[in-house]
């Protein structure tokens, strides 16, 4: 809804003579006709000046709004409010006009003075004080109509500032944890900020910029299989992924129960099916990563066998292992995700083909398609757990060992 544009009558016009009596009857019968939108803030002969009430100005432009766009009929009002107010001051002056001619007439009935000859002439009193302020209302009636109707308000994004959906938890990319110079600056392009929490979930996101990388694996990596041919992907759309993948205490918050017994709620949920992901989806207002915006967050600007370089760790991830591990445990990738690279298989949004998309959107045909599933499992050999690795799995099937992660676009 727009925000009224109060007008305050503070003080006395500069052009009125400072002998003016303010408790003039006409002056009061005058400001009482006066608009809601109009009114005395005092009656102090000081000069005076027409402006927005401070209490009633438009609050400053929220996050991810752009400021008020006032209409035609915003400017009219201004405009005659503002010679209704001239008005005030040329009929108001009539009273003392008045009083002075009545000392000093020569008979002139024409009502012109002529103690000054730079006095200008008053027109005749009774003229300015039964005919002015018929007009005076009449301005004022058309401005208070200006003023009940509604004005248009244009709002779109304003992309460096605090959105809907998130709380900024750092602005800027973090060079300790984004060492590559040329991707911070890809991110601090877009406007956005660099890591976000998810207000409904609190869930803590990552920027991911627009950019272009090598999907897949080349012939010569170690143990690649036949799914991960090689091929170019241009990102086109930043979006935020998740830092890690989804708890157990955000799965239970959102959905109500825990899928899991006697874990920590600190790790990651598993045995939810693709299906059980959607409806958690639907619930938070998040979505499933598209298969090649999974592995570009997962290679970070690398091109080895796992974004770590060209072997890992235990220290790095979590495989051949025993179970799971708290999410966030584990280092960084140089984008900042953590536990990339093993701990849960993460379900994609894709349907699974023998050869990934080549764009950044999803394969979404037929939902009861087998779907995409990336990263690898704690349970596992490293090969399982490079960055090119694909496996699938029937939509609504369950898994110890299979869990998710999720995307946001930035609007």
């Amino acid at each position: 809804m727009p925000v009224p544009d109060r007008l305050v009558l503070n003080s006395k016009p500069q052009y009125i003579d400072a002998e003016m009596n303010w408790e003039d009857p006409l002056y009061r019968k005058i400001v009482d006709a006066l608009p809601a939108s109009a009114s005395p803030a005092t009656t102090s002969p000081a000069s005076m000046s027409l402006r927005r009430s401070e209490a009633d100005r438009a609050p400053a432009p929220t996050a991810g709004a752009m400021p008020r766009v006032h209409s035609h009929r915003i400017m009219l009002r201004r405009t005659l409010s503002s010679v209704a107010i001239a008005l005030l001051g040329f009929a108001m002056q009539s009273r003392t006009d008045a009083s002075d001619d009545r000392h000093n007439s020569t008979g002139n009935e024409y009502g012109f003075s002529l103690h000054s000859s730079t006095r200008l002439p008053n027109l005749g009193n009774p003229m300015r004080t039964r005919i002015l302020p018929p007009i005076l209302f009449a301005l004022l009636a058309v401005a208070s109509a200006c003023h009940q109707q509604s004005d248009p308000v244009v709002v779109a994004p304003a992309l460096n500032a605090a959105s809907s959906w998130y709380d900024i938890v750092a602005a800027q990319p973090d060079p300790a944890v984004v060492t590559d110079a040329e991707a911070r600056a890809r991110m601090t392009a877009t406007k956005l900020p660099w890591k976000v929490r998810d207000r409904k979930t609190g869930i803590v996101m990552l920027l991911c910029p627009p950019g272009e990388f090598m999907m897949g694996s080349p012939a010569s990596e170690a143990e690649r299989m036949d799914n991960e041919a090689q091929h170019s992907v241009t990102i086109t759309k930043a979006f935020y992924l998740s830092e890690t993948e989804v708890t157990q205490e955000v799965w239970q918050k959102v959905m109500g129960a825990n899928p899991l017994w006697l874990q920590p709620t600190n790790n990651p949920v598993e045995k939810v099916s693709w299906n059980d992901c959607q409806s958690f989806c639907q619930s938070s207002g998040l979505r499933l990563a598209s298969e090649s915006e999974w592995e570009y967050a997962c290679r970070a600007g690398t091109a080895t066998a796992y974004s770590f370089g060209a072997g890992i760790t235990n220290e790095q991830a979590n495989f051949s292992s025993g179970r799971t591990v708290a999410c966030g445990s584990l280092p960084a990738n140089p984008w900042g995700f953590r536990e990339m690279h093993g701990n849960v298989w993460e379900w994609c949004e894709d349907e699974y083909e023998a050869t990934a998309s080549s764009t950044q959107d999803a394969v979404n045909r037929n939902s009861s398609t087998s779907r995409v599933l990336r990263g690898g499992a704690w349970v596992n050999v490293t090969s399982f757990v490079r960055s090119a690795v694909r496996s699938d799995g029937a939509p609504d099937v369950t898994s110890g060992g299979v869990g998710f992660r999720v995307a946001r676009s930035p609007l």
